[in-house]
């Protein structure tokens, strides 16, 4: 009776993680999103990505989303939280876009930090950048 009770917890638990992890998360729009943000912001944003779109690069077979723009001998890579996109510094971009090259990355579900470098680095070679000055959260 114990090995079963053992059995059927675990699949029971396995069960349960497979419904979590298989659950759809909900598509929200802009504006339930950012519902409380001051709308110059929410205009700034939304024309910052129609004028700026992100272009996209495949390392080791994951796509990777990125912006490149900017003039200028020296680079900044600008490297977000582990929950933002390439267009979180919208604003800091805007302003050093005349004086620096910038690169921005969306960091795609990779499982190690060895592909993390991996993408990265192909995406400043792809930009033929050598050397950056990195900001990050």
């Amino acid at each position: 009776m114990d090995k079963k009770f053992r059995w059927l917890l675990l699949l029971f638990l396995l069960l349960a993680i497979l419904a979590v992890y298989l659950y759809p998360t909900p598509n929200a729009s802009f504006d339930e999103i950012y519902p409380q943000v001051e709308p110059e912001l929410v205009a700034s944003l939304q024309d910052f990505r129609q004028q700026h779109p992100p272009q996209s690069l495949t390392v080791d077979g994951v796509e990777w989303e990125y912006l490149s723009l900017g003039q200028g001998k020296e680079a900044i890579l600008f490297l977000h939280g582990m929950t933002g996109a390439y267009d979180i510094w919208w604003q800091q971009m805007e302003v050093l876009q005349d004086f620096y090259r910038i690169v921005s990355v969306t960091y795609p579900s990779v499982d190690n930090l060895g592909a993390l470098e991996n993408g990265i680095l192909a995406i400043l070679q792809q930009a033929r950048i050598d050397s950056v000055k990195v900001v990050g959260r």
